[in-house]
């Protein structure tokens, strides 16, 4: 394999513009400068193949370090990397390393490597091998320091707890939680300085319900909660629990069983294909906080509000400038509505600068929509886009 990466690489050097004279016939590979090699390396457009020239010979190590001095700052493996090529990759790019995510079988010999090698990783991806391996545990200890994001894939319900461990990361802010482990993850609770929160259950049926509430509202610095394939639950009358720093709140593939709580922050609320009998819930959590919203969109199972609780949503969401709704069979497309959205945007002193985004994958409405409203005042202040699905 060397000598067909060496006539290769040799290849590119003398198309490159370098000289073929007799004597340097007899030069090989290894006599090349760094900044040559850097630029054979260059032109292997796989990572794979560059590690596989690194791993010929240690010169071509040193030359794959010196190509890669700016590089590698997120490491996501391309493919499935053997323990020789992350001791090369690690071993060269090491020190440019602030995010990387481990291969989807874990490997405890690469949390080494890691720990060793990576002395400036802040983001961390990991998917736990089996349920009766710990060495995740002691990996965790060892670069606690470190660390200010974690995800954690575990597939297993019985796995000892990686929220312990985690407790122990000093710095930890943001935390993705990808698990059926509907017991291990009421833990979370503890992790008092988290920022940014995704819960992940990975069972479509929504298996688990889980008390979301009882787990953040202890976290007062949470500005970010994801919710996937939760079933939403809440315990207790809800109007009384805060969230006080929370500004995106997105659920997506969940089934809502519950009010939510209070968010005097809320920027962001975003729901996807989720499951909900309680439309009233979702219309009375908008017209709680229509103050704050500026993003929204709701893509459930049926449209949560009608179009004339859009237009009173509107009224008093004066910094709403977005919204994404499935609207079937809506009223919007029709003049008399569209003029009343329209003189809304006017008093909400929306511009053609900035005007107010409509979103929907209704290719119909948006059509039709588009239609009419040269024939409406103030439609430039409405931009209509459709969502691909």
């Amino acid at each position: 394999m060397f000598q067909l990466f060496a006539k290769s690489a040799l290849s590119v050097f003398f198309a490159l513009g370098g000289k073929s004279s007799a004597m340097e016939a007899h030069r090989t590979i290894l006599d090349l400068p760094l900044e040559v090699l850097d630029l054979i390396f260059h032109q292997l457009r796989k990572h794979h193949e560059k590690l596989n020239l690194a791993l010929a010979h240690p010169v071509l190590e040193e030359g794959f370090a010196f190509h890669s001095r700016h590089l590698f700052e997120e490491i996501r493996p391309w493919d499935s990397l053997s323990l020789e090529s992350w001791a090369i990759l690690l071993k060269c790019c090491g020190g440019n390393v602030k995010s990387l995510t481990t291969s989807m079988k874990w490997d405890p010999e690469v949390g080494k490597l890691i720990a060793e090698h990576c002395p400036y990783l802040e983001s961390l991806c990991c998917y736990v091998k089996d349920n009766n391996d710990q060495s995740i545990q002691t990996f965790l200890f060892r670069i606690k320091d470190r660390l200010k994001s974690v995800e954690i894939h575990i597939p297993y319900k019985s796995y000892p707890s990686i929220i312990c461990s985690l407790l122990k990361v000093p710095n930890l802010r943001k935390l993705t939680y990808v698990s059926c482990d509907g017991a291990e993850v009421y833990d979370i609770k503890k992790l008092v300085k988290l920022e940014e929160l995704t819960i992940n259950t990975r069972m479509r049926l929504w298996h688990y319900c889980i008390n979301i509430p009882q787990i953040c509202t202890p976290l007062k610095n949470l500005r970010t909660l994801h919710l996937i394939n939760v079933d939403f639950r809440p315990e207790g009358n809800m109007s009384s629990t805060t969230w006080p720093s929370l500004e995106e709140l997105h659920i997506k593939d969940c089934k809502i069983s519950g009010e939510f709580p209070q968010c005097p922050r809320i920027k962001v609320f975003l729901i996807s294909r989720c499951r909900s009998h309680w439309d009233e819930v979702i219309q009375k959590f908008l017209t709680r906080h229509a103050n704050t919203l500026v993003r929204l969109e709701l893509n459930c199972n049926r449209q949560p509000i009608t179009d004339d609780q859009f237009l009173a949503l509107m009224r008093s969401a004066r910094n709403l400038n977005y919204f994404n709704c499935g609207l079937e069979h809506s009223k919007l497309e029709r003049e008399p509505y569209l003029r009343s959205f329209l003189a809304i945007l006017r008093d909400n002193e929306f511009s053609s600068e900035r005007p107010f985004e409509l979103v929907s994958y209704n290719r119909n409405l948006i059509k039709n929509m588009r239609l009419l409203l040269p024939q409406i005042p103030n439609s430039q202040l409405l931009s209509l886009k459709i969502e691909r699905r």
